[in-house]
């Protein structure tokens, strides 16, 4: 009796393998930076985002009394000048907690810290911001903006240098002094966290800036204060 003859099948050789391996390799080397690119890209477009929401937040209770924002302003005349909390970066925003509406924009989706968590209500509940604390906001606060100058610095990207603690008119004694000295002197600059070597910045007139550092140092010029700028930050 006849049988059908079976086929034999082959087996890829050591070598062929060894070419697959490699152009799977190759393939990655290809589209993985340009995955990780379109990643960090669309993490400065949601940041943008962010930052119009907030700084139009912001701007909106200025514009509402008398071009100054609410660490300027005493408790009867809606603002924390005289509060205790003012000196939190995180309290500073609770503030404004009915103009900005939704908690999970003040974290950056690029946001590198270990701790960073995304609050989800204002409260003091498990997910609360009045929980989380610092750990859900990721934008620091021009504390000397006011409106009456278009050009001011609102809200930015907290990955910019800084030269420690310094005295400021807002009476918040956790201000953090930005020099931008053209002249010989320390100058503003991204430091390699969050967008790398670019960030977001808010600005008065209600426009948001995607900026270099060249662009950081130009924004800053327009409102600084004897070369230097007065923000808030938190003790990440």
């Amino acid at each position: 009796m006849l049988f059908p003859r079976r086929s034999a099948r082959r087996a890829f050789s050591r070598l062929e393998l060894l070419a697959c391996v490699l152009a799977f390799t190759l393939v990655a080397l290809v589209v993985l930076p340009t995955l990780a690119t379109s990643h960090a890209r669309n993490d400065r477009v949601r940041c943008f985002n962010n930052l119009r929401q907030i700084g139009n937040a912001v701007r909106q209770f200025a514009l509402e009394h008398e071009g100054f924002p609410q660490w300027r302003f005493q408790a009867g005349e809606d603002g924390n000048y005289n509060n205790p909390g003012k000196h939190d970066l995180w309290f500073q925003y609770w503030w404004l907690r009915d103009l900005i509406k939704d908690p999970r924009i003040l974290m950056d989706p690029g946001e590198t810290r270990a701790n960073a968590r995304v609050a989800a209500s204002w409260d003091l509940g498990p997910h609360g911001l009045m929980s989380y604390k610092n750990s859900a906001v990721a934008y620091i606060l021009g504390l000397d903006s006011t409106t009456l100058f278009p050009q001011n610095l609102l809200v930015a990207d907290r990955h910019v240098s800084d030269v420690g603690v310094g005295s400021c008119s807002s009476g918040i004694n956790t201000a953090v002094r930005i020099f931008n000295n053209p002249f010989g002197g320390p100058e503003a600059r991204w430091l390699n966290e969050v967008h790398g070597a670019f960030g977001n910045l808010a600005l008065t007139d209600g426009s948001v800036v995607a900026a270099d550092t060249d662009a950081l140092r130009r924004a800053l010029r327009s409102n600084e204060d004897n070369n230097e700028l007065h923000v808030m930050m938190a003790d990440w």
